[in-house]
C-alpha cells in the first residue's frame, strides 16, 4: 500500500496483520547487565543479516517466507500481492530504484 509522505515521495509497506500474534508470557525480569547483553546479541544478529543483505548473500524476501511470525501475520494476504511485495523489495534491496517502484 502507498501513501505519500511530506516529501511527495510515495511510500509502500506490506501487509501484515500483527493482531494475529499471541503476545508471549512475561520471562521475569532481567538484570540490567543481562538486558545489555541481550540488546548487544540483537545488534550483532541485525547486522549480520543486513550485511548479507547487501552482499546479496541472502534474499529478504525468503526470510518472510520462513519466519513463522511473518508468515502467521501475512496469513490471508492474497499470494499475488505477497509476490509483487517480495519482488519490488528484492529490487530494492539490490538498488534497482525503478523497478522496486
Amino acid at each position: 500500500m502507498g501513501a505519500n509522505d511530506d516529501f511527495g515521495q510515495k511510500i509502500y509497506t506490506i501487509d501484515l496483520e500483527p493482531d494475529r500474534i499471541p503476545l508471549e508470557p512475561e520471562q521475569g525480569f532481567l538484570s540490567s547487565k543481562e538486558k545489555k547483553v541481550e540488546r548487544v546479541h540483537a545488534r550483532i544478529k541485525r547486522n549480520n543479516l543486513r550485511e548479507a543483505a547487501f552482499n546479496s548473500e541472502v534474499e529478504i524476501s525468503q526470510r518472510f517466507e520462513k519466519n513463522i511470525d511473518v508468515c502467521v501475520m501475512r496469513k490471508g494476504i492474497k499470494k499475488a500481492q505477497t509476490k509483487v511485495y517480495d519482488d519490488a523489495f528484492n529490487f530494492y534491496i539490490k538498488g534497482k530504484w525503478a523497478e522496486a517502484k
